[in-house]
């Protein structure tokens, strides 16, 4: 489990479909400073998000990692548009502050 972000261009966006909590694509393909590319599979984004989520959008991505699955917090493209997911973001503090716990205690969260 983690929280990252991914400060980039969209390079690419994989198979993609409308769900009941959004959008679910494949994977996104971003770059990277210095071009490095990072992929990350199976993204779930909610409708706010996923309407920035386009080819060569800049700016930068907030992702909740959890067991291979990628849910989008938020994001704030370069050009000025803004989303948060506060239902994503107030369900990922759990997993979030267990995380935080095992690494101060020493031990990995599960």
């Amino acid at each position: 489990m983690a929280i990252f972000s991914v400060l980039g261009v969209i390079d690419a966006i994989g198979p993609c479909a409308a769900g009941p909590g959004g959008t679910v694509y494949a994977w996104i393909e971003f770059i990277e400073r210095g071009g490095k590319v990072r992929r990350v599979g199976n993204v779930m984004a909610g409708a706010e998000i996923a309407r920035l989520v386009e080819p060569d959008a800049i700016g930068v991505w907030y992702l909740h990692e959890i067991g291979g699955s990628h849910r989008m917090l938020g994001a704030e493209r370069a050009d000025g548009p803004r989303a948060i997911d506060y239902d994503a973001v107030y369900a990922c503090i759990p997993h979030w502050l267990a995380e935080l716990r095992a690494s101060r205690a020493g031990i990995t969260a599960h």
